[in-house]
């Protein structure tokens, strides 16, 4: 067979790969794809409605983010959560989130944007936390927690911290289905957020990171309890032995 030398060679559509990605991480993220979870191929094209290649594509960004698990003979795995995997998370959170917020707290003196940003974020908080009765509370709460990671981010003028934060967002966001279930929780979580807006603000970078370090303790406690008692939406999918 003769092989034309002319003929138009079809790349793959990198823009597809993009959405075939996207569409698996938010799903992995919001619990629609528990961890555990595997995926075949044939279902993932059906899924997607993309073919083969961006597919494959989208996995191994997906593996690069530990967020998928790729094994030989094997059909794709949303990688699975354990205690140990949650501790370490945490773990890792109180060491690049407190100094985030502490490095932004030490430049607010010459930073008027950062001070206006932060405090206009305390005020939403406070006004949430009156309206906690609202059927809107917990999309509104989830909206202003994320507005406070996004300004983190923003203004922590550290490229190796941003990136730490940015490649445990997917990580953390799962989680929190389970750190939201509980309501009164969701109460004491305003008020954090609040205390380190405050701080943060006020520039005082000490009471910035310790509300932070003690905010991220009393996430990773109520998610564990969850686990342990029984309450959590992914309890069959994570691994409560370790």
């Amino acid at each position: 067979m003769s092989i034309n030398p002319h003929a138009k060679v079809i790349k793959p559509d990198p823009r597809k790969t993009d959405q075939v990605y996207a569409q698996i991480r938010h799903e992995i993220e919001n619990g629609t794809l528990p961890p555990g979870q595997r995926m075949s191929e044939v279902w993932l094209v059906e899924h997607t409605g993309a073919s083969r290649t961006p597919v494959r594509d989208a996995l191994r960004r997906l593996a690069a983010d530990e967020l998928v698990i790729l094994e030989p003979r094997q059909a794709p795995m949303v990688t699975p959560l354990s205690l140990q995997t949650i501790r370490d998370l945490f773990e890792f959170r109180r060491v690049v989130e407190v100094a985030a917020l502490e490095n932004i707290s030490s430049r607010v003196s010459n930073s008027p944007e950062i001070q206006e940003q932060f405090g206009q974020l305390s005020t939403k908080f406070n006004k949430l936390l009156d309206s906690s009765t609202n059927e809107n509370f917990q999309t509104d709460f989830r909206d202003l927690t994320s507005n406070f990671d996004e300004l983190v981010s923003r203004y922590c003028n550290n490229q190796f911290l941003e990136k730490s934060i940015s490649s445990l967002k997917p990580h953390t966001t799962r989680l929190r289905l389970i750190a939201h279930a509980d309501h009164d929780r969701l109460r004491q979580s305003i008020t954090e957020h609040i205390d380190m807006c405050n701080a943060v603000t006020a520039g005082d970078l000490r009471t910035a990171g310790a509300a932070c370090r003690q905010h991220l303790i009393h996430v990773e406690q109520s998610i564990l309890n969850a686990l342990i008692t029984g309450n959590s939406p992914f309890l069959n999918s994570i691994d409560l032995r370790n």
